[in-house]
């Protein structure tokens, strides 16, 4: 099960960093000419280039069981790949990827659908556990 699993995501970061590369020399040029809206601080381009890398990552691994959960995973995997991906190129003073930021989103939001489930699960424990006292609790 864990070389399916560790196959199937090589296969994903090799097929988002071929879509990346690909994309960011042909097709986002020529969106970019049109589309240079910027939203949250990013342009329009870079969020769809995320929504392209988060539904290529539901050809790898598990399939999804409903619809509400693949729209729910895509549309989470893009927010959180633009800004993860937005932060971290800025954080860490990332020039290759803030001159790329649409394929530097996409492989983001493509490797998110990979990683949130984890943290979303991690956060949920650390704040049950995390017991902070309340007004109406004895002392």
């Amino acid at each position: 099960m864990k070389e399916e699993l560790a196959s199937s995501f090589l296969k994903l970061v090799a097929s988002s960093t071929a879509m990346g590369a690909g994309a960011d020399k042909i097709v986002l040029p020529l969106l970019n000419g049109f589309f240079q809206v910027p939203v949250f601080g990013v342009p329009v381009t870079v969020i769809g280039a995320a929504a392209v890398g988060a539904g290529m990552s539901l050809f790898f691994g598990d399939p999804i069981e409903s619809r509400r959960s693949l729209f729910g995973q895509v549309s989470a995997a893009t927010a959180f790949g633009v800004g993860a991906g937005v932060l971290f190129a800025d954080a860490f003073h990332l020039e290759w990827a803030q001159k790329n930021m649409a394929m530097f989103v996409m492989m983001t939001a493509a490797l998110m659908r990979w990683f949130l489930p984890t943290v979303i699960e991690k956060v949920k424990t650390i704040i049950t556990e995390f017991k902070l006292p309340r007004k109406g609790d004895p002392k």
